[in-house]
């Protein structure tokens, strides 16, 4: 009888979180770096690994910013994956793809009026 060994799908093997910041009274600056290895997404034949569908490892890296303009008005900036980070799904292999999507960087740009 075959047999194999089949990972939990949904987690990877490696994860990893770095943020790095620096603020004073009026300013607050970060930077944010997210990491997960590739993982299984979901098994294609219980037999055979080569038809699993596996999720790419990916970084995103996030920047944000805010200033006190006054005692109760701040302005704040946010920019998330910066490094443009694709979502690959691939069968088996890295070279046959399944699914591709890109999302692009995200940016906000605001202002938060306290009054208290």
């Amino acid at each position: 009888m075959q047999s194999r060994s089949i990972d939990l799908p949904g987690q990877s093997d490696l994860t990893g979180n770095l943020t790095l910041g620096w603020e004073n009274d009026k300013l607050s600056l970060r930077i944010s770096a997210n990491y997960k290895s590739d993982y299984l997404d979901e098994v294609g034949d219980v037999l055979d690994k080569r038809y699993d569908y596996r999720v790419d490892d990916q970084l995103f890296v996030d920047l944000s910013a805010s200033y006190f303009l006054t005692d109760n008005l701040q302005v704040f900036m946010a920019a998330q994956n910066i490094t443009d980070e694709s979502y690959y799904v691939y069968t088996g292999s890295r070279r046959y793809n399944a699914q591709y999507e890109e999302y692009g960087p995200t940016y906000k740009v605001g202002l938060t009026l306290t009054h208290f």
